[in-house]
């Protein structure tokens, strides 16, 4: 009797492909859940500096990630912001400040053309790095655009505003 590609692919018979499919389906269902299975967001001020400076020492894009909103990113802007994010893992940290945002900054921050908040932003969280001064004089830090959204802190972004008019 010839066998069929079939039969010489699975080894001698279709037999063996409800378990390959098991297996492969599986995989997924363990590949999927690992990827849902995150640390609870930051509620409490205390709680929000803590991951983030946990995320910096410990060298985690995770934490990060997972705190940052990303809503209304696109693909090209999440990479770039990915980037600037993983710039300032591992670096020495001299000062972290959770501070309130005035509203002058938050006016300031809206009035950028072309440009929305993807969330209200209520504090700014301002990283000073353990570092020598750069070539022009400046501190090395950061600053994060904060917010609470459903009673979590959340990094907030900047990103294009669709109802806005087209530059000049």
């Amino acid at each position: 009797m010839a066998s069929s590609p079939a039969t010489r692919y699975w080894g001698g018979g279709i037999c063996r492909l409800p378990f390959f499919v098991f297996a492969l389906t599986w995989t997924v269902l363990i590949a999927t859940a690992a990827q849902t299975i995150a640390l609870p967001l930051p509620k409490t001020e205390d709680e929000f500096v803590a991951a983030v400076r946990t995320a910096i020492e410990k060298e985690d894009f995770a934490i990060l990630e997972e705190m940052v909103l990303w809503t209304d990113v696109s693909p090209y802007k999440r990479r770039v912001i990915g980037a600037q994010l993983r710039h300032g893992l591992g670096r020495p940290i001299e000062k972290m400040e959770l501070e309130h945002a005035d509203a002058a900054t938050r006016l300031d921050i809206q009035k950028l053309r072309g440009t929305r908040l993807n969330m209200p932003v209520t504090y700014l969280l301002r990283i000073k790095f353990a570092e020598e001064r750069g070539e022009l004089g400046g501190e090395p830090g950061t600053v994060y655009m904060v917010g609470k959204l459903d009673g979590v802190f959340r990094i907030a972004l900047l990103v294009r505003d669709a109802d806005a008019p087209a530059p000049d």
